[in-house]
């Protein structure tokens, strides 16, 4: 997972960021050691997908695989998922572009213009 997490680091960094077909890039890369493994067992045990997909179900809820396992294997899946939502997502705009171009969806306390601060309520009224 070393090498893979180092590849994906590159698609965190907005500042070496590459487009998206070379992200995807980036994730295969990374997880095509594990893929290569996992299809090496699944084609000397004579396993398909689905099947590959049932033993490890079956190994994490026999208790084949420990809590510690699962939880490492969890978080590297998580990895993997998020690796690929950032190759496949917009990217965001930097905070030295100008950001004329975004719509402002919230609003928050510099805008706020609730009861009061436009002076319609009692209590907004000078005394």
């Amino acid at each position: 997972m070393i090498p893979a997490l180092h590849l994906w680091l590159l698609l965190a960094a907005p500042e070496v960021r590459p487009r998206p077909l070379g992200a995807l890039g980036l994730v295969a890369a990374g997880l095509a050691p594990l893929a290569l493994l996992v299809f090496f067992y699944a084609h000397q045990l004579g396993l398909g997908p689905m099947d590959v997909a049932w033993i490890g179900l079956l190994l994490v809820a026999g208790g084949h695989v420990g809590p510690l396992a699962a939880l490492l294997w969890s978080v590297g899946f998580g990895c993997a998922a998020a690796a690929v939502m950032l190759s496949v997502g917009q990217p965001q705009a930097q905070p030295g572009q100008n950001s004329d171009d975004f719509e402002i969806t919230i609003r928050g306390p510099m805008s706020y213009a609730g009861p009061g601060s436009l002076g319609g309520t009692e209590s907004a009224l000078r005394r």
